[in-house]
Formats: structure tokens, sequence, C-alpha cells
């Protein structure tokens, strides 16, 4: 948690910084998807924002009698990060906020502390939203370049969903392989932006629905703990971050970006350490994950050793043999566009 809250506000204090420099450097220019660094598409900052709010907003409420100054800084960071979800245009991220904490709300009242922290700490990140890219820029003559957080449309994702479907409707039981959606070249994306039509093509309609399944038994563990069971604000901060993780990802990529699926990865590992009565392995079972543990590092080091290395060159020659293709990401540093 002090982890993700530390990143938070390193991410936070880059924008503001980049803020500032749009004035101090004289440019006077106010453009959201430059003020801020570290993710190459703001979509992936909404990801993580998906999962660090709910976390900032839990340990600020555990701190709160413990050590209300910090308590007071975390506030602050989760507010500023509301208030750069807005600058971006998160809408995927503002929808899962909100599915997600008025689930706390229906699973028990005991949550209300939790869900009033964060609206008021939404509307707190609106103000300053609001002095940053509106009062400021009016007062000094600067029109800010800002994506409408209230825009309609799909953003050209039923292009995506309607081939996600058909792949799985002409290969339902095996799909057509792990990550070869992008395989069929397409002008938007390389991925559905769709959690089960991804599975559904890629793994196979069986496989998406055993998934769906075993999702749909965790959240209902998990409303049960948390309604009948002690349960605190950080069970609240959990749950919200998995459940905004999940709504998100029926319109985004947040199981395709290994840096979301690390920070999902472990939430749902401290889910089930506090909700669950996991027993200590012993035996063989101990030696069995030591080796799988072993091997998983094997697999990784194969890569970064043979792959990463030669990444420049795998790039570089998928540029001259498409020298036309820059869009979508990502495909230039595969290997299916390289057979």
């Amino acid at each position: 948690m002090y982890i993700a809250a530390v990143v938070g506000g390193v991410l936070s204090f880059q924008f503001f910084v980049g803020y500032a420099a749009a004035f101090l450097s004289g440019i006077h220019q106010l453009d959201a998807y430059t003020l801020f660094s570290g993710f190459s598409n703001p979509r992936f900052f909404g990801q993580f924002q998906a999962v660090l709010v709910p976390l900032l907003a839990g340990l600020a409420l555990h701190l709160w009698g413990r050590r209300p100054g910090l308590s007071i800084l975390v506030v602050c960071v989760l507010a500023s990060h509301w208030s750069i979800a807005y600058a971006l245009g998160g809408r995927g991220f503002i929808l899962a906020m909100l599915v997600a904490h008025f689930s706390l709300l229906l699973i028990g009242f005991k949550f209300v502390r939790f869900v009033c922290l964060q609206v008021c700490s939404a509307l707190a990140g609106l103000l300053l939203y609001w002095v940053l890219f509106f009062f400021v820029p009016f007062y000094l003559d600067i029109v800010p370049v800002l994506p409408d957080v209230l825009r309609s449309g799909l953003s050209a994702r039923e292009v995506l969903w309607n081939k996600a479907w058909q792949l799985a409707s002409d290969n339902p039981w095996l799909g057509v392989g792990p990550m070869h959606f992008s395989a069929y070249v397409n002008s938007v994306a390389a991925h559905p932006h769709q959690m089960l039509l991804q599975w559904a093509s890629e793994w196979g309609v069986a496989v998406a629905a055993v998934v769906l399944g075993l999702i749909g038994w965790g959240v209902f563990c998990a409303a049960r703990f948390l309604r009948h069971q002690p349960a605190f604000e950080m069970d609240a901060a959990l749950w919200a971050a998995l459940v905004g993780g999940l709504v998100l990802a029926q319109v985004d990529g947040v199981f395709v970006m290994p840096y979301t699926q690390t920070w999902m990865a472990m939430v749902v590992a401290l889910a089930l350490a506090r909700w669950s009565s996991c027993q200590p392995l012993v035996g063989q079972q101990s030696y069995l994950m030591m080796s799988a543990a072993v091997m998983v590092v094997g697999i990784l080091g194969h890569v970064l050793i043979t792959d990463a290395l030669d990444l420049p060159e795998i790039i570089q020659r998928f540029f001259e043999r498409n020298p036309s293709a820059v869009l979508p990401r990502f495909w230039s540093q595969g290997w299916i566009t390289g057979q």
C-alpha cells in the first residue's frame, strides 16, 4: 500500500511539474497529454489509477488515527489523481470508480466512510481541475487542449469488438491463439479492448466461460466476506480496486498491459490473504511451488537475455518491411509480424 502511495505521489508530482513548466518555460501551452510522463498513452495511466485511487483512500483512512499528517498528505495525492483523471478524459476510469464504490454501498453501510472520502476527494479534484485548466488559463488568456470527459462514441472500439467476435465465432473451441488477435491487421489497435471478447477470440469460448465463472465466484465470495465478516477500510480499498479493474477491462486493455497486470496480481494476492483461509504449504506442496518459481524465473531470464537485447533490431526490421505501419503500437515488438 505504501509503495502504491509513493508511486502515485511521484506521478502526481511529475504532472504538476509539467504544468508549472508550461508557464515557466514561456511556451504557455496547456496540452493535458503532454503534462505527464511514464506512460506512452493516457489510458495506461487510467488503468493504474483504477487500482491506485481506492488504495489511496483506504490507506488515508487507515492512517487517520495513527498519523493524521501523513493521512492528509495521502488525501492530497488522491485528490490530485482525480484532477489528473479529469484532465486526461478518463471516461472508463470514472465509470469504473462509480460502479466499484456503488457496489460497496450495496454490500454494507459500514463502508460509507470510505465512499464519502472518495466522493469528497473526487469533488476536490474537480475543483482543482477547474482552477488549473479553466480559471488560470482564462486569467492568462490561454486556450487549454483537453479531451472531453463526457464525449460520446466508442472511439473505434466497435471495429475491434466486431473483429474479436468474428474470430471467436470462427474459432470457438481453441481460439486463434494467445495474443494472436494482433496477427489480423486493423487500423485501430492490437487487442480488442474488451476482456471477455479477447479471451473468447484468443483462447476459445470455453476458456472464456471458465474464467468468467471463476471471476463471478471470486466476487461472490469476496462480497460475502465483506458483508458478514469484520472488514475494514483496507478491505473496501481492495474490493474497489479489483471491481474497478474488472469494469475498466470491459472497455480497455487492463489485463493486456504488463504494468497493470502486475499491480492487479498484487491486489489479488492481498485480497486472497485477507479474505480466504489459506493454509501454509507443507511437504511436497512447498517443493512443488519452489520448483515452479524457479521455472518461472528461468523462463523470464531466458526471454530477457535472448529477446530483449535484440528488440532494437526487431523494431528496425519491422519498419523496413512496413515503412508506413506506425499504428497500432506493439506490433513492431512481436514475433507474429516478423513471420
